[in-house]
This record gives structure tokens, sequence and C-alpha cells, in this order.
């Protein structure tokens, strides 16, 4: 691969391919805004949960248009759902915040302050546009850029979009993390299935960019689709 062709490294696939600068911030703020969003439960609401997750699921299926992906996530100790995790189609993060602000959840009280972040989706797929196997758990990878993020990112650009080639069936969804107004890189995303939470750690660790510390926080919690998708 010709570094000066394509300075960042990316596949020959993959729509940044050769894009660097001026055109690669382009790129990012030409695509349709997506929102992460975690909200974890506050504690001992299970029994209010179990009362109004009807109502929680007429919601989600009722914005089922917005929705790339919608799920339970647990405890690394324990298997007690922790909260809820999706990432949905929003114009702003206003919207966004407003989708998990209406939620009967939110309504009841029973949610921490959400977490919102910007997240622009490099495979693009949906929860309906894979099938799921089984014998297989998901895990959600939020990775939050570090004080050195732009120059270490460099010097591992190429062995990441190596890596990530190589791993690709694993993902379900991948992409960076932005600021609100789109203009910043501050970190990635990954959502990935396999074996179990040791093949997680494994992959995830193994990642380039995270074995060169262009990350300050990796956070790894495992999730599940709403049953009702």
């Amino acid at each position: 691969m010709n570094n000066s062709i394509n300075p960042n490294g990316y596949r020959s696939d993959d729509p940044r391919y050769g894009l660097s600068g001026e055109e690669l911030t382009q790129y990012y703020q030409n695509q349709p805004p997506h929102y992460f969003i975690k909200a974890l439960y506050k504690p001992d609401v299970f029994s209010c949960l179990k009362n109004v997750e009807d109502k929680y699921r007429d919601y989600v299926e009722s914005h089922l248009n917005l929705i790339h992906f919608s799920g339970t996530c647990f405890s690394n100790k324990s298997p007690e759902p922790r909260g809820i995790m999706c990432i949905i189609d929003a114009p702003d993060k206003y919207l966004a915040k407003l989708y998990i602000k209406s939620s009967i959840y939110s309504h009841y009280g029973l949610l921490e302050e959400p977490k919102i972040t910007r997240f622009v989706s490099s495979k693009k797929l949906k929860y309906m546009d894979r099938i799921l196997d089984s014998n297989k758990q998901l895990f959600v990878c939020e990775c939050i850029d570090g004080p050195e993020s732009s120059e270490r990112r460099k010097y591992s650009s190429l062995a990441h979009h190596k890596y990530q080639g190589e791993i690709i069936d694993k993902f379900i969804a991948h992409g960076p993390l932005r600021n609100d107004d789109n203009t910043e890189l501050i970190g990635s995303l990954f959502i990935i299935e396999v074996e179990n939470r040791d093949a997680a750690y494994e992959l995830v660790y193994n990642e380039p960019m995270v074995k060169n510390d262009v990350f300050k926080t990796v956070e790894i919690t495992r999730w599940c689709y709403d049953s009702f998708l």
C-alpha cells in the first residue's frame, strides 16, 4: 500500500481510502448523523422495570425507523441487566436525548443520566441485517481518545486497518465517535460477536491502536439485542 496515496491506511474497499486532512473532515461531516446512547439503571429498580417492560417494548417498536441497534447491557460481575444501549438516527444530539428521555424508563425515573455520543457507522448494518450466532455473545467496546491520540494514531493507523480487515466478520458495527458538532474525532466504537468475554478482551487488546495507547479508556460491555427485535 502506497502511504502517500493512502496516508491513513484505509482498506481499498473503504470509502475513506485515500482521504486525509480536509477531505476526510468533509467525508465525516457529510455522513448521516447517528448517536450512541448508553443509560444505566438506577440501583434497586428491577421490580419496577418488570412492571413497565411491555410499554418500553411498545416505545422502541414505534421508533424502529430510527433504530440501528437496541438492547440490554449486563454487568461484568453478574448476569443482572445493567442498563440499555442503542444506536439511532437523529439529526442532532437534542433529538437523540429526547428519544431516551421520552422512554417509559425515563418517565418513571429508572435511568441514570444517559451518555450520548455522535457516531459515524462504517459498516452501516442494522439489527435486521445479520443473523446472530446463538453460540456467541455480543460486546460493545467504547474507546475514548487520550491526550496524545492524534500523534499515536499516526503510528498505528496502517496496522489498525490491516487488523480490522482480518477480523471484520466479527464486527456487527464499528466506526469513529465524534464530538457534538462533528468537527473532531474523539474515539472509536464497535460491537463485536465472539465466543465469550475472554475472546472479546483478546480481540480488543490486540487491536494496534489499543496496544499503542491511542485511547485513555477502553470499556467492554456485554450486550444483547432487545428480545422483541
